[in-house]
């Protein structure tokens, strides 16, 4: 994808690049968090399905990504993004711990939730995988 800077954002994207060389041609590479940063400016269900895909992948640095969202005003919309999405996912030791002191009918309530949960958003055409575990990054970023 090419990217023609339209603001102060992706100005800095483009800059902040990395270059490298792919089968003898020479190009840039934007950061990942850059795109977080962009994805967080334009907020299209797809932008917040990318933002969760660079988490679940741990490619994010937190302090890379705290600078660039503080410096281009984003650390609210930044926590927006993980009161919706990341936060409901505690880590899985947490996880399990809490699994441990359920009873079996629980456990299989709870699954069931989650099968009619996985078919509505298939139904929905926007499917997008929520992270089991909540990263550095997201502690990170809470200090800004």
């Amino acid at each position: 994808m090419f990217l023609v800077p339209a603001n102060q954002l992706e100005l800095d994207a483009v800059v902040g690049s990395i270059p490298v060389t792919v089968e003898d041609l020479r190009t840039w590479i934007v950061l990942c968090e850059h795109l977080v940063a962009i994805a967080l400016q334009d907020w299209r269900s797809k932008d917040q399905a990318l933002i969760l895909q660079f988490i679940e992948r741990d490619a994010l640095d937190g302090s890379t990504l705290q600078g660039i969202l503080k410096q281009h005003g984003l650390t609210d919309k930044w926590k927006q993004f993980v009161d919706r999405y990341v936060e409901a996912f505690p880590p899985e030791e947490e996880m399990r711990k809490r699994l441990t002191e359920v009873s079996f009918s629980e456990k299989v309530k709870i699954l069931e939730k989650l099968r009619d949960r996985s078919l509505a958003l298939a139904a929905s055409g926007l499917r997008q995988e929520a992270t089991n575990r909540t990263t550095s990054l997201t502690k990170d970023i809470k200090k800004v």
